[in-house]
């Protein structure tokens, strides 16, 4: 063999070792014989996993669409981490210094524990009973025993992928062992009942920033708490046996946190009011009341006394005393957690029971009204009489002073900045009067946001439709370039109602358009998206097609169909008690002949026609 051939032999040899090393750090085997005189290029490398990324991308995006009905959170996590989110970010801006880590988590605490009072409350279950002898209700609610069916029935609605508490205990293994932990919690429960004592453990929250806007200033951010998932268990069960005794006795102005009624409801009662009024000539003059922060600031020792007088008996007093005692959260921004610190006023944040108390907490608020109407939705206040005169005027005032008045007895103050005043009419010339609220004037204005809804003084809608569409059609950009990332069509359409459908009929019963152009307005959007899906189906764009054929070929309906059918459905449902709205129910008129009327008179019979 000669030196030449030797030479070419070794490196050979060389180059096919080197491939096979150097290539299986990148997952890849190329072959030796390409090139045995140089090195694999870098380029095939990279291209080499290029292909493997995208098909692995491509595996785990087919395993998403396979498993979407099995695991919905998997989908839903994959579809937000495609948007941008605020919560992400590193710094924040507090009192004009910029925090970031150990010290972001620290503002955080310091600025949710300054809405709370300092005072430290009595929580005198026995002075608070004395305190509302004169005044209690006849009725008695009280809670004897929980048994195994009410541990069953309330973990059945909880959502397995729910974040875990502060004890890192997961809602699905609850939920999955219900069977093998039932006697100790039935145990723990009855217990915390009998003693009047509600464990302390259970009274620790874990809060987690969550921005209002895009903001990165601290005060622009709201608490999310999460509670361990055994303390949200027995406040189910303690909420659904107190709900279950109270719920006649509520005011009929509270449309919050109750079975049957929601803001829809809330939104029918006050429309169908005002246009009434209007419809006859008249003004309606409305209030918009705003606390401020009202879940944080309701002093506990009223709290209990109202209670009492509703008929809370001593030891549901004692259990309840003792659950809002001595709460305490810490915040935990990222792998960061601040100190604890005590939450000595309000209902506690994250809790089942804590809306329920605070709509007992307001129950009263109605009663101080002489002429005006009331609405509540929670902490959302608006009150509203029709004015005839300047005497009306009058009398509109003297309603708010009398809010007033409660709100200064209650511990609980209004954003006076943030009340509003507005006029609804279709008059030329309206009666315009100012109101003060605490003696300073509460703002009048042409347009507001009220549960969601835009309201302008006619009830038109106009405004609240161009922002709808203005909304849904940049969310409809999201939703095509987030469902090129999948095969099946299903997922389109479950983004599009997720993301865009659900805009345009948030309560679109109340402020479905009537007008032509605004009614084709919002039917664009969906033409848009039915031919994008029209396309994705059958591979080609239906251009000369017409829209309602387009329409039904994809299944779907027509926006207009679904108001009306939605319409008819709230309907049924409320006369089928499945929907609570009293005052709704007594403008509904149903005309039938009486049961004999039929056979007392029929018909004539027809005569047959006569042939000339």
């Amino acid at each position: 063999m000669s030196t030449r051939q030797r030479r070419r032999v070794r490196e050979t040899a060389s180059v096919h070792f080197y491939s096979e090393h150097r290539d299986a750090a990148y997952g890849v085997t190329l072959d030796a014989t390409c090139g045995v005189n140089r090195r694999p290029r870098p380029y095939r490398v990279r291209a080499t996993t290029e292909e493997l990324i995208s098909k692995a991308h491509k595996t785990y995006i087919e395993g998403i669409e396979r498993n979407i009905c099995n695991d919905p959170s998997t989908f839903w996590k994959y579809v937000k981490g495609l948007k941008k989110d605020s919560r992400t970010n590193a710094e924040f801006t507090y009192n004009g210094v910029t925090v970031s880590g150990q010290e972001a988590a620290d503002a955080f605490a310091d600025y949710f524990s300054s809405v709370f009072v300092a005072r430290v409350p009595r929580l005198d279950a026995d002075a608070a009973a004395s305190a509302a002898a004169a005044t209690a209700a006849p009725l008695t609610v009280s809670i004897s025993t929980i048994t195994e069916k009410d541990i069953r029935d309330s973990v059945r609605g909880f959502n397995t992928a729910a974040a875990p508490g502060p004890d890192a205990v997961p809602t699905f293994l609850v939920k999955d062992c219900i069977h093998a932990l039932i006697k100790p919690l039935l145990h723990l429960y009855n217990l915390a009942v009998q003693s009047c004592e509600y464990p302390t453990a259970w009274k620790l929250s874990r809060v987690t920033p969550v921005p209002k806007s895009s903001s990165i200033n601290v005060p622009e951010h709201r608490p999310i708490a999460v509670l361990s998932v055994f303390a949200k268990l027995f406040e189910h069960i303690l909420n659904k046996q107190i709900t279950r005794q109270i719920e006649p006795y509520l005011d009929d102005s509270q449309h919050g946190f109750r079975v049957g009624r929601s803001a829809t409801t809330n939104h029918i009662c006050f429309v169908d009011s005002t246009l009434s009024e209007m419809d006859a000539g008249y003004q309606v003059d409305t209030a918009f009341f705003d606390f401020r922060k009202a879940f944080d600031v309701v002093n506990n020792d009223l709290l209990l006394i109202k209670l009492a007088s509703f008929g809370f008996d001593t030891g549901l007093l004692k259990l309840i005393a003792s659950y809002l005692a001595n709460r305490r959260q810490y915040v935990k921004l990222g792998p960061y957690c601040s100190d604890g610190y005590h939450t000595r006023s309000g209902v506690s944040q994250g809790s089942t029971i804590g809306p329920t108390l605070f709509a007992l907490m307001v129950n009263d608020l109605p009663k101080v009204l002489q002429v005006c109407k009331c609405l509540m939705y929670a902490d959302d206040l608006k009150i509203y009489t029709s004015i005839k005169s300047t005497v009306d005027c009058e009398s509109l005032q003297q309603d708010i002073d009398a809010i007033g008045h409660w709100s200064e007895l209650n511990d609980m103050n209004f954003n006076v900045d943030k009340c509003r005043v507005m006029t609804f009419g279709r008059l030329q010339s309206s009666v315009e009067q100012s109101y003060t609220l605490l003696g300073c004037p509460i703002q009048r204005v042409e347009e507001i946001r009220d549960l969601g809804v835009l309201l302008d003084p006619q009830l038109s809608f106009r405004n609240q439709i161009l922002a709808c569409c203005k909304s849904a059609n940049k969310t409809l950009g999201y939703v095509m370039r987030t469902a090129s990332h999948f095969s099946d069509t299903r997922v389109a359409m479950v983004l599009y109602n997720s993301f865009v459908r659900s805009k345009l009929e948030f309560d679109a019963i109340t402020w479905g358009p009537y007008e032509a152009k605004y009614i084709v307005m919002m039917e664009r959007l969906q033409r848009k998206f039915a031919r994008y899906l029209f396309r994705r189906v059958y591979g080609y764009y239906p251009f000369l097609y017409p829209s309602l054929f387009v329409i039904g070929m994809v299944g779907m309906e027509t926006l207009e169909v679904r108001r009306a059918v939605h319409t008819v459905v709230h309907y049924l449902r409320l006369l089928r008690g499945g929907v609570d709205n009293p005052a709704a129910l007594s403008g509904v008129g149903l005309w039938a002949p009486a049961r004999g009327a039929a056979r007392a008179a029929p018909p004539a019979r027809a005569r047959p026609p006569s042939h000339q």
